[in-house]
């Protein structure tokens, strides 16, 4: 068994196999990297609204989808419907061909009324109301859930090992908000410089565990949603505004048409 990468130095005859071996190195490296992870997001397809606030810009980024690993560096920008209705992103494989010296997958993103996981990989919703601007900018952890005209990344299909990941811009959120309240104990500030350490995403059931102890809870596997319970009700424990009631006092916005 043996490692074998190319040298190139000056005098010496550039081989085919050399240029071959050039062209394996990334996609097996990429393979190996991320054998043991589930579909989804790896890095990047960072989502924004255009400057009129009416469009919802999607970065370049690479996918794990149906074993493959898929590098899409194209930006593209949809049209946001204004309409007071909930719509879900999704990033779908329109079909695959094989031609000569290529294997072609066409994506595309499509923006759906349901949530159903056969349309693709789901990377957000939204509910934007007419004569308003789409926000991706949160406020505070609390704000990620904003019912209306706030792009929701709660429930996106990241990638993780083994099981699927939760949102890592949402974690870094939690954290920062975390690390600024006044009572936080040495193991929930250590907590939340781990989650800022790791930016590329964290393991689930590091956060599943983490959450029933705190919460002094029976462990169990937890959705998306309620990972966001849980550490909301952690803020909340903490200081901060967690899942509080609308009508309760705290931060208020003021919308207007």
């Amino acid at each position: 068994m043996e490692s074998r990468y190319p040298v190139f130095t000056r005098g010496r005859i550039l081989k085919g196999e050399m240029l071959e071996a050039l062209r394996t190195y990334p996609e097996q490296y990429l393979r190996l990297s991320y054998e043991n992870y589930t579909a989804g997001v790896l890095y990047g397809l960072k989502l924004s609204s255009s400057e009129e606030g009416d469009g919802l810009r999607i970065g370049g980024g690479i996918v794990k989808y149906r074993g493959r690993i898929h590098i899409l560096p194209e930006e593209k920008l949809l049209a946001c419907p204004a309409d007071g209705q909930r719509s879900y992103l999704y990033l779908s494989l329109e079909g695959e061909e094989r031609d000569g010296d290529w294997e072609c997958f066409s994506f595309s993103y499509r923006l759906q009324r349901e949530e159903k996981r056969e349309h693709g990989l789901l990377l957000g919703s939204f509910c934007l109301r007419p004569g308003f601007r789409l926000r991706y900018r949160y406020l505070d952890f609390r704000d990620c859930a904003a019912a209306f005209d706030t792009l929701d990344l709660r429930n996106a299909d990241y990638a993780g090992p083994f099981r699927p990941a939760f949102h890592p811009k949402l974690l870094r959120l939690y954290a920062l908000e975390g690390l600024r309240l006044p009572g936080l104990c040495e193991e929930e500030f250590l907590f939340c410089q781990l989650l800022l350490s790791r930016p590329e995403g964290f393991c689930r059931e590091s956060l599943e565990h983490y959450i029933a102890r705190r919460l002094r809870r029976e462990y169990r596997e937890l959705s998306n949603l309620e990972l966001y319970e849980g550490l909301s009700e952690l803020l909340k424990r903490w200081g901060g505004r967690g899942t509080e009631e609308p009508g309760r006092e705290g931060r208020r916005r003021i919308f207007l048409s």
